[in-house]
């Protein structure tokens, strides 16, 4: 891993599951290195058990604990890899915007369907973040969070007519195109990601 980019890719409330594995191995055969943290010590839910999955995640990660839990592992990557990278997913993406916003945490973050993001919308994040939106959020409104977010420098949006889980082929909510799209943005965006300059 030593002088090469590293994409940490971060899991949703089911845990590590075959989506997650399937992104990295994407990206790994894109050149990056991946890691992929296990915020739930081994565990993994099915989609069937996402009401069980979402209350456990809040009650024992939440995305601050995410991102204290993620903060030192970036730490320790940034001492030995060209970039770090981060992808995420749901809460993923959620933990990815607050690392995000941690000066020299990470070199960019690609965020798909974060709608927790919106408790952290005043956040500004240190290095270039991609917002990939589902537009079809039930809890509140993509269109007027996005736009609140429009001034933010370092931040790029993309809503796509979709709903959250979008980009994932095994949920029901999967939309080929939608994720074809998202994906080949994601891949655009983390070529160009710059180093974070060294101290």
């Amino acid at each position: 891993m030593d002088g090469k980019t590293v994409v940490v890719v971060l899991h949703e409330i089911y845990g590590v599951n075959r989506h997650i594995k399937e992104t990295a191995a994407a990206l790994e055969a894109q050149g990056y290195d991946t890691l992929m943290p296990d915020l739930l010590g081994g565990r993994t839910f099915s989609y069937a058990e996402a009401e069980e999955a979402y209350r456990h995640y809040h009650s024992t990660v939440g995305a601050e604990g995410a991102r204290d839990r993620l903060l030192p592992l970036l730490r320790r990557l940034r001492e030995r890899s060209g970039r770090v990278l981060l992808v995420g997913f749901s809460v993923g993406a959620s933990a990815a915007w607050l690392c995000a916003a941690v000066e020299g945490a990470a070199d960019g973050a690609v965020c798909y369907y974060g709608s927790r993001i919106r408790e952290h919308a005043g956040l500004e994040p240190r290095c270039p973040v991609l917002l990939l939106w589902a537009e079809q959020e039930p809890g509140f409104d993509v269109q007027e969070l996005s736009a609140s977010m429009a001034g933010m420098e370092q931040v790029t949006s993309r809503i796509f007519n979709a709903q959250h889980g979008f980009a994932d082929s095994g949920s029901l909510r999967y939309d080929g195109a939608s994720a074809f799209e998202a994906d080949r943005e994601a891949r655009s965006f983390l070529k160009q990601a710059p180093v974070f300059p060294e101290d």
